[in-house]
């Protein structure tokens, strides 16, 4: 510092050496006022940090020394316009700002500084169930000013908090069904928290599962790997108990097969595609307590694969085996695999496996759709009811969405037809419903809201049945999707379509186009 002081003096003597005496310079210097009006700007973080920002100010100053007093003896040199930060703990402080002229006079003072950390606020929780384990949920919380959250699951006496930071995840896993008060409780580096509590209740679930395969009708094509035997369907070989099938599969793990030998077969006509819980289970029948089941899932090409290992827990007895594929990437797997002692050269056991499922809602047919009408051939014949106009055929005007057909068909609901007035137009053969579920149609409505009624009639119209859907959007196509698997089986050649069902006719036009069968 005394350097620096120094080189300042000089600089000012050359500078004035132009005009005056030596003696003059060092008058000149000698007489400048110690500096004045010293002060500082300080700036607190708003994130209890503790982060104090400095920035001393000054007239006739030309450096200045920052005195931080935190218990500590540390300082700093900064010129002018410098900045220093330092992290002080909550407290109050008297900060001493030193200004320094050219002739070494200065003037001190002491800025007060009060760092005052900020309690939590805004907390906000977020429990959610485990979607693999229905006795499990996982927190997460956030609260501004929270350096740290303390968890009570509720579950114990006497409990100690499980600390939760922040931007992670927590999760518990409780030993019985009940209810539950959890407790989190935000913290920051200040004396005052605050908390919040939740009701969780933990319920014993019955998860639904589908059958995709029970081996009774045909047979899938199987196809062994690493040497090991035939796998084929054969006799229950222990009929009772929790599997009262007549067939099961049968898997034989010959001697000396590979430890990864197995078999795999595909579905038919079918996908497995994770919509509801993203579990599989399946029956197995093991001589040996112990051994490595694989279940593996495969896509068309096998680019994308998942499998999940259990172990035998019964010799000689069927069990249900649950696999958890939580962690299953996103695809359509039509490919099943599944491997017995797993990891082991094969000696000759014979195992067993049937009724083989999956989480509800994740079966999803790979039949393409079928269409039924799009009205770019010769048009059926339309027949009108209710006063209502009969149905044209016309170029679609709106190619430009999710239809670009040439052609479709166009509805008058004329005015002062009646509530239920409509159009009906025959097909042949009749709608195969055993092997689609939906029947879908493009259509075009000047509402949004409008009651489009869709119904199916046999030959004699004996058999009937009608679902509703509304209009959902306002002078564009969309696609309307109708649920018909709960329809009783007959023979449909009729397809009925109403317009703005329930209300009379007021001229408006409708728009239809692509009757098509789908899954």
């Amino acid at each position: 510092m005394k350097i620096i002081k120094s080189i300042n003096v000089l600089l000012l003597a050359i500078l004035l050496s132009a005009c005056a005496s030596d003696n003059e310079v060092f008058e000149t210097v000698d007489s400048i006022a110690a500096p004045s009006n010293i002060s500082a700007d300080i700036i607190i973080s708003q994130d209890n940090t503790g982060s104090v920002t400095i920035t001393p100010n000054g007239e006739g100053a030309s450096q200045f020394e920052i005195y931080f007093n935190d218990g500590s003896d540390e300082n700093a040199i900064l010129s002018i316009g410098e900045s220093v930060e330092r992290m002080y703990p909550e407290g109050n402080y008297q900060v001493k700002i030193v200004g320094i002229g050219l002739n070494d006079q200065s003037t001190e003072v002491l800025v007060p500084l009060v760092v005052s950390f900020l309690p939590p606020e805004n907390l906000i929780v977020t429990i959610e169930n485990d979607p693999a384990n229905n006795f499990k949920i996982n927190i997460s919380a956030t609260a501004d000013y929270a350096t740290m959250f303390e968890v009570y699951f509720g579950d114990v006496l006497n409990e100690e908090p499980s600390l939760l930071m922040t931007d992670e995840i927590i999760s518990h896993t409780y030993s019985e069904v009940g209810e539950y008060e959890v407790r989190v409780i935000a913290r920051s580096g200040v004396d005052g928290a605050i908390e919040t509590s939740q009701i969780v209740v933990i319920s014993d679930i019955v998860f639904a599962y589908e059958l995709f395969q029970d081996f009774e009708g045909t047979p899938p094509i199987f196809t062994e790997f690493g040497d090991i035997g035939l796998t084929q369907v054969v006799t229950n070989p222990d009929l009772g108990g929790i599997n009262t099938t007549n067939n099961t599969a049968q898997l034989d793990k010959a001697i000396g097969s590979e430890v990864w030998g197995g078999t795999f077969f595909e579905l038919n006509n079918q996908a497995i595609d994770f919509g509801g819980i993203k579990k599989m289970r399946f029956k197995t029948y093991s001589p040996f307590v112990g051994k490595v089941v694989k279940l593996k899932l495969e896509n068309a090409d096998a680019s994308i694969t998942h499998e999940v290992d259990m172990v035998t827990t019964v010799a000689n007895s069927w069990e249900l085996l649950t696999f958890d594929f939580v962690d299953a990437p996103e695809a359509e797997y039509i490919r099943v695999v599944v491997f017995f002692d797993f990891g082991t050269i094969g000696d000759g056991t014979l195992y067993y496996f049937d009724q083989m499922e999956v989480g509800e809602g994740s079966i999803v047919s790979t039949v393409p759709s079928l269409m039924i009408e799009d009205f770019e051939g010769t048009p059926p014949v339309f027949i009108e009811f209710g006063n209502i106009q009969a149905p044209l055929i016309i170029p679609n005007f709106d190619t430009s969405g999710i239809n670009n057909t040439l052609t479709v068909a166009s509805q008058l609901k004329t005015a002062g037809s009646e509530v239920w007035a409509g159009s009906f137009f025959e097909v042949s053969p009749s709608l195969d419903l055993g092997s689609y579920n939906n029947l879908s149609v493009m259509t075009y409505a000047p509402v949004v809201g409008a009651v489009i009624k869709l119904k199916l009639e046999n030959a004699d119209a004996s058999t009937t049945y009608e679902l509703d859907l509304e209009s959902t959007v306002l002078n564009q196509w969309e696609e309307l999707v109708y649920d018909f698997s709960d329809a009783p089986e007959a023979d449909y050649t009729r397809i009925v379509i109403f317009f703005d069902f329930g209300n009379p006719g007021d001229d408006s036009v409708y728009y239809y186009d692509q009757f098509q069968l789908t899954n």
